[in-house]
């Protein structure tokens, strides 16, 4: 519009001497239109030009205010009775040095809200459990993660049956605050730059629990493989031989009680008085319920449990229940994953004859016939 109107004015300008001071005048009324519609949209073009420079600000804060925790779930796992650990990582994408907090978490499966039993960080044990996390009663898990570092961290939810086969979807909250002393201490009660981060993961299909060399013979600790060696008669007493491996992440376990049944529905237990332990060996020690065993990735151990007073008419146990249980790397953190109940777990395993200690072996002894002297 300015331009057409700049070019019909000095087509009037250029035509001829103007005399009439009527033409001036109109001329001079023309020019005033002129200089009022120039301002007009001068105006508007430093508005615009306002307005574009705060959008540009607006942008480069929004892409300034980068997420520094970034999360991606690794697995979702069957881990003791009704139970499912779920498996992420954490990133520290930021260029500080972060103390992580992590709250208000939910899973949903079958259109309910399942809050975790425990949740940790870190590859040891319990040793960053903090009890459980409710709505109106919020504790948590924190771990410290460098700038660029990455952790491993697992939520564990109870409630779980064997007909649910997928979390529909995990949501919590990320605090995290920076280090007065470039990540040396982190005090919780003044936070330095504490911020929070709402997290929505997808959902995630469950895996069962790992098998063993036998069917219905497994370890519901999802980081323990079970190997059945044997279960042999001698006498009354069968004993059976297994061996655990450790797949996962560092184990101190424990064993404090057994219970076995045969095909007769007889119940079996652990002895109840102390002098004999647990009845579990390990090579030729004896266990006791205090004694805590630490595992390290890909380490096994071989163990045998005597069952005693079985009837001779006894072919088999119908299930064979030893509670293996985990605890936290430090004698201070007494968590453990008992809210869990895992077990090693042995169905329908027949009973088969213990190999004599020695064969017998038949000497023969051969005599010199007797002669007669002449």
């Amino acid at each position: 519009m300015k331009a057409k109107f700049i070019i019909v004015l000095l087509a009037l300008l250029t035509c001829g001497g103007v005399q009439d001071v009527s033409a001036q005048k109109w001329l001079k009324a023309l020019g005033s239109i002129a200089d009022a519609v120039l301002g007009d949209d001068s105006s508007s073009n430093s508005s615009s030009s306002s307005s574009s420079s705060r959008s540009r600000k607006s942008s480069s804060a929004s892409s300034s205010a980068k997420r520094k925790i970034n999360v991606t779930l690794t697995d979702a796992v069957r881990y003791g009775t009704q139970c499912v650990r779920v498996g992420f990582l954490m990133e520290n994408t930021s260029t500080d040095n972060l103390n992580v907090i992590l709250k208000a978490t939910r899973a949903t499966w079958g259109g309910n809200e399942y809050y975790p039993n425990a949740t940790l960080v870190g590859n040891c044990g319990f040793d960053y459990l903090m009890s459980t996390d409710y709505e109106m009663h919020i504790t948590y898990a924190s771990h410290r993660i460098p700038a660029g570092a990455k952790v491993k961290g697992y939520f564990y939810f109870c409630g779980a049956t064997e007909d649910v086969t997928y979390i529909d979807k995990i949501a919590f909250k990320a605090y995290f605050q920076s280090s007065s002393d470039n990540g040396y201490s982190f005090d919780r009660d003044n936070a330095v730059g504490e911020e929070i981060e709402t997290k929505m993961l997808p959902g995630i299909a469950i895996k069962d629990y790992t098998p063993s060399n036998l069917n219905d013979c497994y370890c519901t600790n999802p980081d323990v493989r079970l190997t059945v060696n044997s279960l042999q008669r001698s006498g009354t007493t069968v004993t059976l031989s297994y061996t655990i491996t450790n797949t996962g992440k560092i184990l101190n376990c424990f064993f404090d009680d057994w219970s076995a049944y045969d095909e007769n529905g007889t119940a079996y237990n652990a002895p109840t008085a102390p002098v004999r332990g647990l009845d579990i060996t390990m090579n030729s020690k004896l266990l006791w319920s205090s004694n805590i065993l630490k595992f390290a990735p890909g380490a096994s151990a071989t163990f045998k449990l005597k069952i005693t007073n079985v009837p001779q008419g006894v072919k088999s146990f119908n299930l064979i229940r030893i509670p293996f249980k985990v605890r936290g790397c430090y004698p201070s953190l007494p968590g453990t994953d008992n809210f869990a109940k895992p077990y090693i777990i042995l169905r329908n395993v027949n009973i088969t004859a213990a190999p004599s200690s020695q064969s017998a072996t038949r000497t023969t002894t051969t005599y010199r016939k007797k002669t007669t002297r002449r």
